[in-house]
């Protein structure tokens, strides 16, 4: 890779995906969370995607319980858009007094990666993209130059939902935006897995990036394409 940003980056290498999971309840594709995560209180506190997001994520790594994660990254358009909602609701309700914790802890973008990171005891890089529907392009770009650095097993988590406020706003400004809600995670390596295509193609075209700044959903679309491709090839 030559010319613009990443001119003087001398990274030449292929990403591989050791393994993927998704979480898309839409499509039928949900776990049974109490397997996952089994602290009741936890799971409890947790939002609705803040659970996929790190269910997923969990699952990903499920094969590999022995490994070190070199980093842990996630990627969303909006973050966690319900738990967000609530912190609001709650704001005006209460006259900005007494307010719940957990609906703002757990409306931060950062929630998801941070929660990975203390269930599985992960003293890593941790890093949030939020870009509309370019952060998993930012994201995969992260992990390439993660890889590049010597680290290695680098966990991505992408992740969007859905709300009735939410889909409003997008149909009125007229953006795209995904139905539901969604959370893809891959485990990636500089070794061994499936060939992953060379991140720096979409985080450096222009016209992809100007579409994902009115794209909400390209973001986990864009993961849902590559976990579809990983289950293709592998099987």
């Amino acid at each position: 890779m030559t010319g613009g940003p990443f001119q003087n980056i001398k990274y030449e290498m292929t990403m591989f995906i050791k393994s993927a999971y998704r979480i898309c309840p839409s499509s039928g594709d949900e776990p049974d969370y109490r397997e996952i995560i089994p602290d009741a209180n936890m799971r409890r506190r947790m939002g609705r995607i803040v659970r996929m997001g790190v269910a997923a994520a969990l699952k990903c790594t499920e094969p590999f319980p022995d490994i070190s994660i070199g980093a842990v990254i996630a990627a969303t358009s909006m973050g966690c858009l319900a738990d967000t909602g609530k912190f609001l609701d709650e704001i005006s309700d209460r006259n900005e007094s007494m307010l719940n914790p957990s609906p703002f802890i757990y409306s931060t973008f950062n929630t998801i990666a941070g929660q990975i990171a203390i269930i599985k005891g992960i003293r890593a890089y941790n890093m949030t993209y939020v870009n509309r529907g370019n952060g998993f392009s930012d994201a995969l770009v992260d992990a390439w130059l993660c890889l590049g650095e010597g680290k290695d097993n680098i966990l991505v988590v992408s992740y969007d939902e859905s709300t009735p406020v939410s889909t409003a706003i997008m149909e009125r400004l007229g953006c795209n935006y995904i139905p539901d809600a969604e959370a893809v995670a891959f485990l990636f390596s500089s070794s061994d897995g499936y060939p992953c295509p060379d991140p720096l193609e979409g985080c450096l075209d222009p016209g992809t990036r100007l579409a994902g700044m009115r794209d909400m959903g390209m973001n986990v679309c864009s993961a849902d394409l590559l976990y579809r491709q990983f289950i293709s090839g592998v099987n």
